[in-house]
């Protein structure tokens, strides 16, 4: 089975953008870690229903700048603003997350492992991943956690988190390029609530599901001529 697991929100300042999007939308959010060798940090908003919001920046400019996805990232930024960098679709299993690399013709591959403040990594694998990464070309990404009892919604400091509405997970996203999107989704699209507008390929807007009602959360897709520095420079 597919589902929407998380999105990614990229912000210039890592906490201010996280303060916003509290005020904006009632969600909270625990500090989430940091990735290796990238100089990219992230603040995590547990969901509910295995499900997150990753809110990240640039933390240090020298290391963003030695790696690829580093500068994509910081080249993003510098367009100005928040933008939805990408979102990213769960698997249940590793023979699953084999079967769509080969649909779509990528291996599969380890993560970075971003590393918790308590010094674990997150364990998991995903396609397409390294200089074919789909974010930079506005495109989901699929994941498989190797133990999801370690999945972001699920451990201690998920629980910690006070949120002023209670979430239910993520209920749809809204992307640009449908007939490439549905394309690229193969045949499990329908099993997601994936709704389309028409622009370049991207993430455009997320719904949220709440007791309190439907959160919608929409920024900029990232600018899909900047993919060439991930693809490029690995």
């Amino acid at each position: 089975m597919h589902r929407i697991d998380h999105f990614c929100i990229g912000v210039e300042h890592l906490y201010e953008g996280q303060f916003r999007l509290r005020d904006e939308t009632g969600l909270d959010a625990y500090d989430g870690g940091w990735f290796k060798d990238i100089g990219v940090a992230q603040r995590t908003v547990p969901l509910g229903n295995d499900c997150y919001i990753e809110v990240e920046s640039v933390i240090s400019h020298a290391m963003a700048a030695s790696h690829p996805f580093g500068r994509w990232n910081e080249a993003v930024l510098a367009t100005g603003g928040d933008h939805l960098w990408g979102w990213v679709i769960a698997v249940d299993s590793l023979s699953e997350l084999e079967e769509v690399g080969r649909r779509i013709k990528q291996p599969v591959q380890r993560t970075w492992g971003r590393i918790r403040p308590d010094g674990q990594r997150n364990k998991g694998y995903a396609t397409p991943f390294g200089k074919d990464h789909a974010w930079p070309r506005g495109l989901p990404l699929w994941q498989f956690w190797e133990d999801m009892e370690d999945h972001p919604d699920r451990i201690a400091l998920a629980k910690s988190v006070n949120h002023r509405v209670r979430p239910r997970g993520i209920a749809w996203v809204e992307v640009g390029d449908e007939k490439g999107t549905r394309q690229w989704l193969g045949p499990e699209a329908s099993s997601m609530d994936v709704r389309y507008v028409d622009g370049p390929p991207g993430l455009y807007g997320v719904g949220i599901a709440t007791d309190e009602g439907e959160i919608v959360i929409r920024r900029p897709p990232v600018p899909t001529d900047l993919a060439y520095l991930v693809r490029d420079g690995s």
